[in-house]
């Protein structure tokens, strides 16, 4: 560069810049320099520990949501199915149940527990109307704990069903059989012969 040019380009310097670079000054702003990059760096660790802890978070086999260190969170309880055979291939074992129960227009399908099958009958308006379970041991799988005024043994071919109802009809039966335990309900009571006749659809 020329002399002229260098003078030239010093002179257009501004003046706040000269004084900054004189050596009193420098002095007095070593401190603000040092406590902005001390911030920058404080900033930056901590960005990098939650990066860090995120990263930890999501990682495979981490625990996350839905699950707890050490054990794994219960499975759904109630899981419904498009199909009684999809049902019926998740629990292991199937159920005979028929399409239609008192004039009921559909169905739903579900698994409980892992071991109860159930199908819901369903009217016009999508009110349930009845249900047929059946799980497996020999504890009570109906789910009704109702205390109702009227219980009765009915014998149907050499299987003792349990039915309970009220004056108005039976609500529900239940009985034993090949190691898996049945049980049918009604929202509305019916005959002896109406049950009796649903539950040898099931035992088929």
């Amino acid at each position: 560069m020329k002399p002229n040019s260098l003078l030239q380009a010093m002179g257009d310097i501004p003046d706040e810049f000269i004084e900054s670079a004189l050596p009193g000054r420098q002095k007095k702003e070593t401190g603000k320099i040092i406590s902005f990059f001390r911030r920058r760096e404080i900033m930056g660790l901590a960005a990098a520990a939650v990066l860090m802890i995120l990263v930890f978070a999501l990682a495979p086999g981490r625990p996350g949501p839905g699950k707890n260190q050490g054990h794994e969170v219960a499975a759904n309880p109630y899981i419904v199915f498009e199909s009684l055979e999809e049902a019926e291939k998740a629990a292991g074992f199937s159920l005979p149940a028929p399409e239609s129960v008192c004039g009921s227009s559909s169905r739903e399908y579900a698994l409980i527990d892992g071991r109860i099958i159930e199908v819901t009958y369903l009217d016009a308006d999508g009110n349930r109307t009845a249900s047929i379970r059946k799980g497996t041991g020999e504890e009570d799988v109906s789910g009704d704990y109702t205390e109702y005024s009227q219980e009765a043994a009915l014998d149907l071919d050499r299987v003792s069903v349990r039915i309970k109802g009220e004056e108005d009809g039976i609500f529900l039966a239940a009985w034993q059989e090949g190691g898996y335990s049945f049980a049918v309900s009604f929202d509305r009571g019916v005959t002896q012969e109406q049950m009796a006749e649903i539950v040898r659809s099931v035992r088929e």
